[in-house]
């Protein structure tokens, strides 16, 4: 799996706006099959999984939902991308 987004970064927080992201893949060899997860309720993942094609390029769609949250306080979250017979990838971000 060849990752095409580094990390998640996301803009300036309107508690009353979701914030959208997304994580992109890439594979050159086989059809790669991916499970995502989040460590925040808060955070919504477009799919839990899906596939990406030899020679594609596949994104997951991050939403972020500050409503709710404390404003002052750190929020910190992860995505992890856990490719089939693969390593699994961890995307940390905060804001």
């Amino acid at each position: 799996m060849e990752l095409r987004t580094a990390s998640l970064s996301l803009t300036a927080v309107d508690p009353h706006r979701s914030i959208q992201g997304r994580i992109e893949i890439a594979t050159a060899v086989r059809l790669l099959r991916v499970q995502a997860f989040s460590t925040q309720a808060w955070v919504r993942l477009a799919t839990s999984s899906f596939g990406c094609p030899p020679g594609g390029l596949s994104s997951l769609q991050v939403e972020v939902d500050p409503s709710g949250l404390a404003q002052a306080a750190p929020h910190i979250a992860a995505v992890t991308l856990e490719p089939e017979g693969g390593t699994p990838k961890w995307f940390p971000f905060s804001f």
